[in-house]
């Protein structure tokens, strides 16, 4: 019995040919609102950062898409830049996508910018630093409760500013990780780390090679009680050489809490912000 390429003098080999399109690999950078979201993680029955960019990929490029972030934010935590990547054999070219994206995508998703990358980029592994802000408001505000933690006692900020000298460096952070398993590595290079007012609001910055699970928060909500006076600074040495999660403080809540910006060697920031193309979700 002959072959369809006999049959059909080769045609049905030419057109399978003809078809076949180089698979090719994208850059994105996007912004977020995390509030409605379950965080960034493909979820089911929840509402998901990724779930909502992958949607709005696989309708425009007509194949399914799944995307990699650089991390992933948890449950009602913002950024102002996520690094993702994803593949595909489409034949639009990236200015094409970039322009058609964002209105597939919900409000609180913004696209801020999209490239085709080399086919060796990895948003997770490649990343050797990543940056977070949290804010504090030190009053009720409902123009800010998506945004920020409004905290309505008073707070010493010069005591609050006397601990993050304690986090840099590297240190285990298991005493500030939400959850820890035997064998788990909760080591941690913290390059930066401080606290800065902003108007009427208090900022906590903190730049480091890896993050462990709530690790921000909880540094947040530990330095909070140092504000208020429930816990000197001089303790957290203490904390942190405990490696126990019962003596550091409360979990600080997550809408305070932004992605700010992911590093790559040989990048001194995001080419978002190296354009000047950065700007956020929320007001």
């Amino acid at each position: 019995m002959r072959g369809l390429d006999q049959l059909f003098g080769g045609t049905h080999s030419r057109r399978t040919k003809a078809i076949e399109r180089p698979v090719r690999k994208f850059r994105i950078h996007l912004s977020y609102d995390g509030t409605d979201f379950a965080g960034w993680q493909v979820q089911p029955e929840h509402r998901s950062v990724q779930g909502e960019i992958e949607r709005g990929l696989a309708g425009l490029l007509d194949e399914p898409v799944r995307i990699v972030g650089s991390g992933r934010t948890d449950a009602g935590v913002h950024a102002l830049c996520q690094v993702a990547h994803f593949r595909s054999a489409t034949k639009l070219g990236a200015p094409t996508i970039e322009r058609a994206l964002p209105g597939r995508l919900p409000d609180d998703i913004a696209l801020l910018g999209l490239w085709e990358a080399d086919s060796g980029f990895d948003a997770r592994r490649h990343a050797t630093a990543r940056a977070y802000r949290y804010r504090i408001v030190p009053r009720r505000d409902p123009r800010r409760r998506r945004c920020a933690w409004q905290v309505r006692y008073p707070l010493d900020f010069e005591a609050m500013q006397r601990s993050p000298r304690f986090f840099r460096g590297e240190h285990d952070f298991s005493s500030f990780a939400a959850s820890t398993r035997k064998g788990m590595e909760n080591r941690v290079v913290v390059e930066r780390a401080e606290w800065r007012r902003e108007g009427d609001e208090l900022h906590f910055e903190i730049k480091a090679n890896r993050f462990v699970h709530r690790m921000v928060r909880n540094l947040v909500g530990t330095m909070v009680e140092v504000g208020r006076g429930s816990l000197p600074a001089g303790r957290i040495p203490e904390i942190l050489e405990a490696r126990d999660r019962t003596v550091a403080g409360p979990s600080a809540p997550a809408q305070g809490l932004f992605l700010v910006d992911v590093f790559y060697e040989s990048e001194s920031s995001s080419p978002v912000f190296l354009q000047g193309g950065m700007h956020e979700v929320l007001s």
